[in-house]
């Protein structure tokens, strides 16, 4: 008897059920009763059959009888399953179907693998996946995958109307579902003909309605979902598409059971080389993962988490291809934290085509995020055909609080190729009510382009809230927006701004310590009736709310097709202690387009200033302006600096009044400023730099010749006290400097630390 005891283990837990820990000893499939509803835990510690040896099969069949939460130990080796074939659901062929609480627990993820053998993989339908938990039910199954690999797992199927599931491991109950040190490796389900696949066809892990997900030191790599439409016939259901794919990784909810809320924790996760690809009229490409499907409220902490070299593509005409990761529930409250975004490909080719979010997550009452510490590069989205659109690298759009905090969005790309063909912004988190804090951001080399009549580009970042709660504020400080492009090609097109759109109608927004700077908005801006290029398109800033304050900012050397190429303004701005320089506006020189530097917009008998939209109802935008530099931006029509009405609150100073609607007192003298570079900061970037800015060199008319009395600015772009008074200097006020930088050499102690 102590040899079996060796090899199973009961042990009787606090409940009162048994939990059992069992050996497997071999690595072949076998039941060697030839019945698997005849095995019990007691009954393999009696005799382990005719081979002398308990398999994984026999220890899932003993388990299934057992009310407790048993553990399968499985040493280093390949499991490969290859009884019988698919659509069994008793364990005794094909997948392993897991009806009680259960730990499958191997040597680790590089030593233990279980692989499916069932049927040809090249052949469609005679395969099956791997493992399928449940159904559970109200307080249903726990299950744990630990220490091991899952290969292979193939649902494929062939013929009108045919249907997949999940490729790899479907759980299917409202328990706790942990992988902890698993993988996923090259998973499949693929459909071929009309009306095929459906929501479930995901190569990876569908986890219909677990209550607690829980993914550590996990990976899922290699894994395909296809469909292709072979015909065209009517599908019953008009919500599918005629064949659909994906998600492809991970599908978490669909809430069978009805649970009220979801408890997501993934750490260390890692998902590489997975696809989704749909083909057929119309197909529909899902997301790679998503999170959603009537779950009333999502808890989630995402940390050390990784998508790499994914890819989401449709082609034919009305096909479409989803959010690479969506998290979408009535509520959502989440940290997410240190993820890297990078190489991945949302695209689809053919009319009618869409191509949604890299990163979504939304709620339809409320989603409070804390986002930071994370990398979204060298992604492309892109789509080609009439009537096709890209949406959102990042969009958190509904109400709730969101803070962002620390994210490098760099190098990626958005296009569409066209007539009436879209691509919308880099980031939004805009116009819905909520507190929006977004800190410490880094917007480099995105590029966003159209090409054909009537295309649009949207924004590099647009923010915003509205005014439904009562002290709202929408904050973006020490935030660097730097070589980003937003083109268009073709008449009737609409670009947006290279760099920031506030809009909404918040209680305040504010702009704090960051740089605007070559960015650009170019593309077609003949007169049309709408004037949507020439009305947005900025390389800095676009303001369409009635309360937005821009401190120590500098907006540098953007190009704009229209008007404004560092600030257009459609409502009210102020603007204490802000360098603009360099910009240049009227970029293709055809006459349409006012104010190098900022467009205030002025309607006078239903003609606006800053976009030459004739019939506007618009009312006059306000600009109040303090302590602020305006030099050496270029207008290719008549106003070099500015352009509209603006007042001053003194202490300002312009290179060129050509053109500028100033009332109030103002200086028109060379600033003498140093070059656009890091001049050192309290508080440095992710990557340890500083945001650029322009230092007055020495002898400038900025230095000691402002005030800090009104604004009560105790600090310059770099976080460096203010005023310091330069002994050289005669002081006009308070020794503040004018612009957004203090000259300051004695900021070694500028953190507040000095005796």
């Amino acid at each position: 008897m102590s040899r079996y005891l060796a090899l199973v283990l009961l042990l009787l837990s606090s409940s009162g059920l048994w939990a059992a820990t069992i050996v497997v000893g071999t690595t072949n499939d076998v039941v060697d009763a030839g019945d698997c509803s005849t095995l019990t835990i007691p009954g393999l510690a009696a005799s382990s059959g005719n081979d002398g040896q308990i398999s994984l099969r026999e220890a899932v069949c003993a388990a299934n009888a057992s009310a407790g939460a048993d553990t399968i130990q499985l040493t280093a080796g390949v499991y490969s399953l290859s009884l019988g074939a698919a659509g069994e659901n008793l364990n005794e062929a094909g997948d392993l179907d897991v009806l009680e609480s259960l730990s499958i627990i191997g040597a680790g993820p590089a030593d233990t693998f279980i692989d499916n053998a069932v049927g040809d993989p090249m052949v469609a339908g005679d395969g099956d996946r791997i493992i399928e938990v449940g159904p559970g039910g109200l307080g249903g199954i726990d299950f744990v995958l630990q220490d091991l690999t899952l290969r292979g797992g193939d649902v494929s199927c062939d013929g009108i109307g045919c249907q997949t599931g999940a490729g790899a491991l479907h759980y299917d109950s409202d328990g706790v579902f942990h992988l902890l040190r698993a993988g996923i490796d090259g998973a499949q389900t693929q459909c071929t003909g009309g009306c095929c696949g459906h929501r479930n066809n995901v190569a990876g892990i569908a986890a219909r309605s677990p209550s607690d997900l829980i993914m550590e030191d996990t990976f899922v790599r290699n894994t395909l979902s296809s469909c292709t439409e072979n015909s065209e016939p009517a599908c019953m259901d008009t919500e599918f598409y005629s064949c659909i794919a994906g998600p492809g990784v991970l599908l978490v909810g669909d809430n069978e059971f009805g649970i009220n809320a979801m408890n997501v924790r993934i750490h260390n996760t890692v998902f590489s080389e997975n696809q989704v690809l749909c083909e057929g009229t119309p197909c529909g490409g899902e997301e790679m993962v998503i999170f959603s499907n009537n779950i009333d409220e999502i808890n989630a902490e995402i940390t050390n988490f990784s998508m790499t070299n994914n890819r989401i593509h449709c082609a034919g005409f009305d096909c479409d291809t989803d959010e690479m990761f969506q998290m979408n529930s009535d509520v959502v409250q989440g940290t997410f934290t240190n993820w890297l975004f990078e190489n991945n490909e949302l695209s689809c080719d053919g009319e009618s085509c869409n191509g949604d979010e890299m990163i979504s997550i939304n709620g339809s009452t409320a989603v409070d995020i804390v986002f930071s510490d994370s990398q979204i590069i060298n992604n492309d989205t892109h789509c080609v055909g009439f009537d096709c659109d890209t949406d959102e690298f990042f969009q958190s759009d509904n109400d709730g609080d969101k803070i962002l905090r620390n994210i490098l969005v760099a190098n990626n790309q958005q296009s569409c190729t066209g007539g009436e063909c879209d691509t919308d912004e880099v980031l939004s988190t805009c116009c819905s009510p909520g507190h929006k804090l977004l800190d410490r951001l880094r917007f480099i080399g995105n590029h966003r382009f159209c090409d054909g009549d009537g295309c649009d580009t949207q924004g590099t970042l647009v923010v915003g809230a509205n005014d439904n709660d009562a002290g709202q504020t929408v904050t973006v400080r020490n935030t660097i927006i730097t070589d980003n492009q937003a083109n268009c090609n073709g008449a009737n097109c609409g670009c947006d701004a290279g760099g920031i759109r506030f809009s909404g109608d918040s209680t305040a927004h504010f702009l704090i310590g960051s740089s605007v700077f070559a960015n650009q908005s170019i593309g077609d801006d003949v007169p049309d009736g709408d004037q949507l290029c020439a009305r947005r398109s900025t390389g800095g800033i676009l303001n369409e709310t009635d309360n937005l304050t821009i401190i120590n900012t500098t907006l540098a050397d953007g190009v704009a097709v229209g008007s404004g190429a560092a600030l257009v303004n459609y409502g009210t701005v102020r603007l204490r202690h802000v360098t603009i320089t360099g910009n240049e506006a009227n970029q293709d020189q055809d006459g349409v387009g006012m104010g190098g530097g900022i467009c205030n917009n002025q309607v006078v008998d239903g003609n606006a200033s800053c976009s030459g939209e004739t019939g506007s109802s618009e009312a006059d935008a306000v600009l109040i302006m303090s302590n602020t530099v305006i030099a050496d931006n270029i207008d290719h029509g008549s106003a070099a600096n500015c352009s509209g009405a603006v007042t001053s609150e003194r202490f300002n100073v312009l290179s060129d009044a050509v053109g500028c609607q100033i009332d109030g007192e103002f200086d028109v003298l060379p600033p003498l400023l140093g070059a656009l570079q890091d001049n050192g900061c309290n508080a440095p970037q992710g990557d340890g730099s500083c945001v650029p800015t322009r230092m007055p060199l020495a002898g400038s008319p900025l230095i000691d010749k402002g005030s800090c009395r009104d604004d009560s600015i105790g600090f310059d772009q770099r976080g460096f006290f203010r005023p310091f008074d330069d002994p050289n200097e005669i002081d006009r006020d308070d020794a503040c400097d004018i612009g957004a930088v203090e000259v300051n050499p004695d900021h070694i102690f500028a953190d507040s630390l000095e005796a």
